[in-house]
């Protein structure tokens, strides 16, 4: 077992202590990175997505479809082809099979065989809709308090609120095994309310609430429910694809903007880097770090940093090396020392679903 592996349960008990190079405010910056599906896809390379059964003009199956079409490989084309949607309805009459609704595994491997596709995805929609209820709010009433900052006035306010739901559920039928090799019931829900009051100094307001959430909306705009609808699908959607095929999750990741003991030079430079990984320049944040190493070897947070670059463009190997050089210099550092556990996790799934890599691998676009 290596050194810094022996010392991590008392180098997390002296970091709540002295801090280590983390700081009491350290900076962070949010990291996009490539998650792999969460079953096997290797075996599929062709799919068809047949019409779901559902309300009129409340088409999933499409929004399926292009959700698909954006997932890349690493040059770019197509993760997976797609059987043109009169093509299958084509077969699909031809087999006596209906267009709309759920087909079973025997239907499935029937038009697998003549369209010669891996895996059909079917389904129903189970929820699409919005609903409005009127409700009375008690908001604040800046008008009532006479300037007074301390005044915590209320008044009563008729509010409409809206709730948009969208749920469905979705097979992935495998045609060669005939077998279910997914079966999801995603769902999405949006709530937002809507204000008026005759009362001076108080403003109409829509508060909007995306996946718990709250925003406003500017200018007090009141949202549709064909746009709310659409974004709820949208979210249900992801979920759905999201379960077989690689995609980009963010997270927020912490960095190191000053290094105890290496000089004002050494800590403006992590500084610019850091910059340019909260804007999302990661290639830039990293060419900065990588020159720090060069001339300061003995730079935890250099070091650090650099690992997280790395992480950015998904070379998780690299990136635990440089979180073990950081840690053997700084092994009191909670921060290294969490961000070391991180990786190895990340490394394990990648081991895991390694079938799912090589040429079928997602390039990771950051901005530079």
């Amino acid at each position: 077992m290596r050194e810094w592996q022996q010392r991590m349960g008392w180098s997390v008990v002296v970091a709540a202590v002295f801090g280590g190079l983390s700081g009491c405010a350290a900076p962070t910056a949010i990291m996009k990175v490539q998650k792999q599906a969460e079953i096997d896809v290797s075996h599929y390379h062709t799919l068809a997505v047949t019409g779901f059964q559902d309300l009129p003009n409340q088409n999933i199956s499409r929004g399926i479809e292009q959700a698909l079409l954006t997932v890349r490989k690493g040059d770019n084309s197509p993760y997976f082809k797609l059987v043109a949607r009169d093509q299958l309805g084509k077969v699909m009459n031809e087999l006596g099979i209906g267009q709309t609704g759920m087909i079973d595994p025997a239907q499935a491997k029937k038009i697998g065989k003549v369209l010669g596709v891996d895996a059909i995805i079917t389904g129903r929609v189970g929820h699409y809709q919005a609903r409005n209820e009127r409700v009375m709010e008690q908001q604040a009433n800046p008008a009532a308090c006479g300037g007074n900052v301390l005044c915590a006035a209320t008044i009563s306010v008729p509010c409409t609120r809206r709730e948009a739901y969208v749920q469905f559920n979705a097979n992935v039928i495998n045609v060669e095994t005939g077998v279910l090799d997914l079966s999801e019931s995603p769902d999405a829900k949006l709530l937002a309310s809507q204000c008026q009051s005759d009362h001076p100094g108080q403003l109409p307001s829509v508060l909007e609430q995306s996946l718990g959430t709250p925003a406003r909306s500017q200018y007090g705009v009141w949202e549709s429910e064909d746009s709310m609808l659409k974004k709820a699908a949208d979210q249900a959607i992801k979920k759905f694809v999201d379960k077989f095929t690689p995609h980009y999750e963010e997270y927020t990741v912490t960095l190191m903007d000053k290094a105890s003991g290496q000089g004002s030079s050494v800590n403006d430079k992590l500084a610019a880097g850091v910059d340019y990984a909260k804007s999302g320049l990661w290639p830039r944040a990293t060419a900065v770090w990588e020159e720090l190493v060069k001339q300061r070897p003995n730079c935890a947070a250099c070091w650090y940093d650099l690992a997280h670059g790395y992480e950015a463009k998904n070379e998780l190997e690299k990136a635990k090396d440089f979180l073990e050089k950081a840690v053997n210099l700084s092994p009191r550092d909670k921060l290294i020392i969490e961000a070391i556990s991180r990786i190895e996790k990340n490394l394990e799934q990648h081991r895991k679903v390694s079938p799912q890599r090589g040429a079928q691998i997602m390039r990771v676009t950051v901005q530079g």
